[in-house]
């Protein structure tokens, strides 16, 4: 048969394996929105004939909160397509990254993916040497604004009189979130335990950036904790 993508097609959406129903990628992806390596197809659909010999990859998205992180609305999903040529161009290890936080881990795309790539992809760099550094909605101000709002003051430290300041580490990764919360100077441990919570517990952050790819950024924090008078 020619001009046929692949009989299986993951659906990320139901987690399920659906037959394609012998479809050529350009049939299928008709109505739908596509990402190629890395970016929207805005026009020039003719690009998707014969396609298929040259995919090393490709799925449906149709859950509608998954496609916002792509910027993209469309009722009838998103195509997304990695090239066998561009596999490991910095968009599409971008783009695999991003499939791997939406749990798509163990998808046939990430088989062959070479040690280098994914030792890129958990790297940590320095707040103070990104091009970009990751940023608080808001800035700092509404960052300590949040904890201020959110600490709340352990009743044992209270009746001891204990104040201090708490001193933390943590990662901001590639989509913003807050992970491995790490104690490098604590003062009493209800309230090292109270300034891991809320810090764990951030809003999520606008994510660092270098050479124009998305990274994971290790950021140092003083948590202040006074008695008023």
């Amino acid at each position: 048969m020619k001009n046929i993508f692949l009989t299986l097609i993951f659906l990320l959406t139901l987690g399920q394996v659906v037959m394609a129903q012998d479809q050529p990628l350009s049939e299928l992806t008709k109505n739908m929105s596509v990402i190629i390596d890395g970016r929207i197809l805005k026009e020039n659909r003719d690009t998707l004939i014969g396609i298929d010999k040259v995919v090393e990859y490709a799925t449906i998205i149709k859950d509608k909160e998954k496609m916002v992180r792509f910027g993209v609305q469309n009722e009838n999903g998103i195509m997304v397509i990695i090239t066998k040529s561009q596999s490991k161009s910095p968009d599409n290890v971008q783009m695999k990254d991003m499939l791997v936080k939406m749990g798509i881990e163990d998808s046939t795309v990430f088989k062959d993916i070479p040690g280098s790539v994914n030792d890129s992809l958990k790297k940590v760099h320095d707040f103070a040497s990104i091009e970009h550094v990751p940023e608080f909605p808001g800035g700092f101000k509404a960052f300590y604004k949040y904890l201020g709002n959110n600490i709340r003051y352990p009743r044992d430290a209270q009746r001891a009189k204990v104040q201090g300041t708490v001193l933390l580490s943590f990662v901001i990764e590639r989509d913003g979130s807050i992970t491995d919360v790490e104690l490098l100077k604590g003062v009493m441990e209800s309230l090292d335990e109270e300034a891991i919570r809320v810090v764990s517990a951030s809003p999520k952050w606008n994510p660092g950036m270098q050479d124009n790819r998305l990274v994971r950024v290790k950021f140092n924090i003083n948590v202040n904790f006074h008695l008023g008078k």
